[in-house]
């Protein structure tokens, strides 16, 4: 009759083991990531194209400007308030990163359709996805420089 393992060497012996195997991996891999994290700083990001100056307004019909977003991170997209589907499902998620980046992050909705989206018809879109004063800004202004600002972003031509 062969005994009964003994359940403190097969802990000590899986302990032992395992620690041969993952503190090495762990070793190596922390390393690496160092290693990588050196080469990203050498190397700057890329400049893809640079917003040329311009002046809109707000939903609150406040100026708004690039002065505005200065040494700010900043996220933003293109939207229309009648939009049926892609924009509430973007402001929509948007809105989910308020809270978590808010502090550190400003974000930019510029409207497509300036004829339409006015300041007060942006405020009352902008209370719909909860958007914090001074964090989610609803842009509008002449169609010209919506559409500058479409081209300098790589989106589209100024034309529609």
């Amino acid at each position: 009759m062969k005994p009964a393992p003994n359940p403190r060497k097969s802990f000590w012996f899986f302990l032992i083991v395992f620690n041969l195997i993952a503190l090495p991996a762990l070793f190596m891999a922390g390393r690496e990531i160092s290693r990588m994290r050196e080469k990203a700083v050498e190397k700057p990001l890329p400049v893809y194209g640079k917003l040329k100056p311009f002046e809109l307004v707000e939903q609150n019909g406040h100026p708004f400007n690039l002065q505005t977003l200065k040494n700010r991170l900043w996220v933003a997209n293109f939207m229309f308030t009648e939009c049926p589907s892609e924009c509430p499902t973007m402001n929509f998620k948007m809105g989910l990163l308020q809270d978590p980046l808010g502090k550190d992050v400003s974000f930019l909705s510029f409207s497509v359709d300036p004829q339409k989206d006015t300041p007060a018809v942006l405020e009352g879109y902008a209370q719909k996805f909860k958007a914090r004063e001074g964090v989610w800004y609803f842009l509008t202004g002449p169609k010209p420089v919506i559409g500058q600002i479409l081209e300098d972003c790589h989106f589209a031509s100024a034309e529609d």
